[in-house]
């Protein structure tokens, strides 16, 4: 068959599609607000925290249920369509052991982010979204093809996003206008549509606050729907995305979205055209023209008025969040970006409030693929971290260690004989997402293959030093304990699978499976062939596999039970032992800590853990520097910019780099 001419009928039919739904399609265009918006903020002065968190705080934006949970948080991995099916049958278990409505956090990227951003906003009930766990003894291939009616299973198994993308990428170059780009939008169809979160006309916020927000914010903007996070005891969701400076060595920067605000705490001083972060907004004031005046609000009490250029929302959150395109395009050439569905959006910092028009956003995996920094940067003792693993666990450690190298980054363990990372060269990548002391990713490789070997369920259990990061914007100076949950081969629960489910897995791994497909598109179709390591880039996923996939999952995390009891149980025991005796008065956050409430141990623990933890952050500072070249400017000579009251940089701003501009694929 001539392949240039199909592929030429192809894009006449979707053009053809284009011209006949363009108009209808381009009617879900974004939100401008009629008049200007007035929107909180919240500033930070430094390269790294001190900094309390609005939802930690004491004030309106405090989440009083929130502070008395323990502190744990849950983080689900980038990966795609693996990810997204992985966390569904991890996050399932941990609903039904009641680890999930203890939790006060789920982080999230790119895969990981489809499936949270559905979870944590639907008012869907958890039951029907999660769909049961089946154990591998009654998983035949009865059970194996049928996926509960409105489960986010049957979600993931309908999502064909492909065809859809390159529908919407034509209709994005055609209408040129203020709307959603096509990635986003095939996302949001895909995977929050079925759970009535589409909306593309919408915001965010969250129930649980003190003041009320949610009341407030509906009420400035009444004219579009507002998508509630906090509902039946879910944690508080943060999606990861990366602010992406292409002239920059390090490329990709920290950037969240949250129900209550988004942006990037930690400043950055040293890019161009502006400086980054410094604190973060209020989703009705982002992607919007900077103020005409800037505010110190280190507590959320001021508020700046803005002219917003559109309401960005949860679509386009969970899109930016699994643009990984974004991470392969290095800019200059016109149209490339709708080309490739680059999301971008106004920006302004939070340093002197100066901004950029058209920033451009992407993946999270730039910088975190495993999204585990936005707890570290919250102080949070207790992780529960899946992490979509597609590599072979019995490679060697260094072998594992270029292959995953999104887990040996966090360790600092990254060889230093790869090729750059997206463009980011291997001993700056480390640097910029070291967390973790350099030991600990040995610890962790043996850990995992010693369990493997001896047919132990794949959870690896560390107890972790956390380093300063001010890149991050990560104090550290605590201990985490983490929980892994991997994704591998895992020979028990396969050998407890029923005789016929046997059998189809072992006729798809030999190439007899009916859905083992020979043609020239089989790339984008995900057999069981290699499962559990399906390709990021498989997008149709059978029943089978998203049974199969979500099921050994959760099968994962209840063969853990023991070491998540154990660690739910120390994090209450704590919890319980901060709460404030019934009538006392609560304690104010002592000064410098990086989180409120009961994250702290104690005012005068928590305040000696800050002060060494400020000088940590300066050595971590000065290892930094030392990848990359001299500082552009003091940061002084930039401090002349910032508006008046503004507390001076604590830690010096990191200086460039020089770096490979080649990407690895």
């Amino acid at each position: 068959m001539d392949t240039s001419r199909g592929s030429a009928m192809q894009l006449w039919w979707l053009c053809n599609l284009v011209l006949i739904i363009g108009p209808s399609k381009a009617e879900k265009g974004l939100h401008k607000p009629a008049g200007p918006i007035t929107a909180r903020v919240w500033t930070n002065s430094s390269s790294s925290p001190p900094f309390v968190y609005p939802e930690l705080s004491d004030g309106e934006f405090g989440m009083p249920l929130l502070q008395r949970k323990p502190n744990l948080g849950i983080c689900v991995s980038g990966g795609g369509m693996r990810a997204t099916t992985l966390a569904l049958g991890w996050v399932r278990a941990l609903w039904q052991m009641g680890v999930l409505q203890q939790a006060r956090y789920i982080a999230s990227n790119s895969g990981g982010s489809w499936f949270n951003g559905a979870m944590s906003y639907t008012q869907v009930p958890l039951k029907q979204f999660f769909g049961p766990y089946i154990p591998p003894q009654q998983l035949d291939t009865s059970a194996a093809q049928t996926l509960s009616p409105g489960s986010y299973g049957k979600a993931v198994n309908k999502a064909a996003p492909v065809m859809e993308i390159l529908r919407e990428t034509l209709l994005d170059l055609v209408t040129r206008g203020e709307r959603v780009r096509a990635w986003s939008d095939a996302i949001g169809e895909a995977f929050l549509d079925p759970f009535a979160v589409g909306a593309v006309r919408s915001s965010v916020t969250t129930l649980g606050t003190r003041g009320r927000v949610h009341e407030r914010v509906s009420q400035q903007a009444p004219s579009i729907p507002f998508l509630t996070a906090g509902t039946q005891g879910r944690p508080f969701p943060i999606i990861l995305g990366s602010l992406i400076l292409q002239n920059n060595p390090r490329k990709f920067f920290p950037f969240e979205f949250s129900p209550l605000y988004y942006g990037m705490p930690p400043l950055q001083l040293d890019t161009q055209p502006v400086a980054l972060g410094g604190g973060m907004v209020e989703p009705l004031g982002f992607n919007s023209a900077p103020p005409t005046a800037g505010v110190v609000s280190p507590n959320g009490t001021k508020a700046v008025t803005v002219s917003s250029s559109s309401v960005v929302g949860l679509v386009q959150a969970v899109g930016v969040s699994s643009s990984f395109v974004a991470q392969k395009t290095q800019g200059g050439k016109e149209g490339r970006e709708q080309l490739l569905s680059v999301e971008e959006f106004d920006y302004w910092n939070l340093w002197d409030f100066k901004g950029v028009n058209d920033a451009k956003f992407g993946d999270g995996g730039g910088h975190d693929n495993q999204a585990m920094t936005p707890l570290l940067r919250r102080g949070v003792e207790n992780i529960i971290a899946g992490s979509a693993t597609n590599c072979d666990p019995f490679a060697g450690a260094v072998e594992y260690a270029k292959c995953q190298y999104d887990i040996s980054g966090l360790y600092g363990a990254v060889p230093l004989d790869m090729k750059p990372i997206d463009g980011v060269a291997p001993d700056l990548y480390n640097k910029m997402l070291q967390v973790f002391p350099k030991e600990g990713y040995t610890q962790f490789y043996n850990s995992m293959v010693s369990k493997l070997k001896a047919g132990q369920a794949p959870s690896i259990k560390q107890s972790l030093k956390v380093l300063p990061n001010p890149f991050l914007g990560i104090a550290g100076g605590y201990t985490a304990n983490v929980l892994w949950l991997l994704n591998v081969k895992d020979t028990t629960w396969e050998s407890a699978l029923p005789k016929d489910t046997k059998k189809l897995l072992e006729d798809f791994r030999k190439g007899r499976g009916i859905g083992a497909r020979k043609d020239a598109a089989s790339t984008i179709y995900a057999s069981l062939k290699e499962f559990p390591y399906i390709t990021t880039f498989a997008m149709d996923y059978s029943p089978e596999l998203t049974q199969m996939l979500s099921q050994m999952a959760s099968y994962t995390v209840m063969q853990s039970e023991k070491d998540i009891k154990a660690m739910m149980a120390a994090a209450t025991a704590k919890a319980q032992q901060q709460q404030p005796a019934a009538g006392a008065a609560k304690p104010a956050a002592p000064a410098g800590t990086a989180s409120a409430g009961i994250i702290a141990a104690g005012a005068a623990a928590a305040k000696a853990a800050a002060q060494q933890a400020a000088a940590k952050q300066a050595v971590a500072a000065a290892a930094l520097s030392s990848a990359v070249t001299a500082a552009k400017a003091s940061a002084a000579g930039t401090a002349a910019a910032k508006p008046a009251g503004a507390a001076a940089a604590a830690v010096p701003a990191p200086a460039k780099a020089q770096g490979s501009n080649s990407t690895r694929t």
